[in-house]
């Protein structure tokens, strides 16, 4: 969902922006996936090499985003999203996950963690 739908619904429809943005990480995380000829769910490789993500220390078996929690500064409000099972130093996750919401309208700080 883009920020600027958000914002026209979220009254309406009783939105929790910080569940939305936890839905949106989560499936920023599931396009890494693909289906292999078993219909099992496995790395998209080519995906994760093009993002620059193929080589963190990441857990892709469980990796989630499980909290979300809205802040609020002087440029208005966003978001950090907490995602489990991605090493503190995965710089290049978190720059595209901050990447993919940033281009549907969010502002979003990830953070990393065992």
């Amino acid at each position: 969902m883009l920020k600027k739908e958000y914002d026209k619904m979220k009254d309406i429809l009783k939105l929790d922006g910080c569940e939305v943005v936890k839905n949106l990480v989560n499936e920023c995380i599931r396009q890494c996936y693909v289906l292999d000829e078993k219909l099992v769910k496995v790395l998209n490789v080519p995906y994760a090499k093009e993002w620059g993500i193929y080589d963190e220390p990441i857990n892709w078996g469980d990796l989630t985003c499980y909290d979300v929690v809205d802040e609020r500064d002087d440029k208005g409000i966003y978001y950090i999203a907490y995602i489990e099972e991605a090493s503190p130093s995965c710089v290049e996750f978190r720059e595209y996950i901050k990447d993919w919401l940033k281009a549907w309208g969010w502002e979003v700080n990830p953070i990393t963690e065992w």
